[in-house]
C-alpha cells in the first residue's frame, strides 16, 4: 500500500548562489603570462621566416 504524506518533511530552503569571485593573478603570474604571450607573438612572426630559410637551405643542398 502507498501512503501519500504531502509535506511530510519541512521544505528545504532554496540554495542561494554566493557572489561570483573573479580569479586574480599575482604579479609573478602576470609577468609569466605576458612573457608567454610575447614569446608566442614573436614565434608567429619568426617561425614562417625560419621555415622558408630551412627550405631554401635544403633546396640549395640538393642542387
Amino acid at each position: 500500500m502507498f501512503l501519500d504524506l504531502d509535506n511530510y518533511w519541512p521544505p528545504q530552503e532554496p540554495i542561494r548562489p554566493g557572489p561570483e569571485r573573479r580569479p586574480t593573478l599575482s604579479k609573478r603570474s602576470e609577468k609569466l603570462l605576458l612573457g608567454v604571450v610575447g614569446a608566442n607573438l614573436l614565434l608567429v612572426l619568426a617561425a614562417p621566416i625560419a621555415g622558408v630559410t630551412f627550405v631554401d637551405v635544403v633546396l640549395a643542398l640538393l642542387k
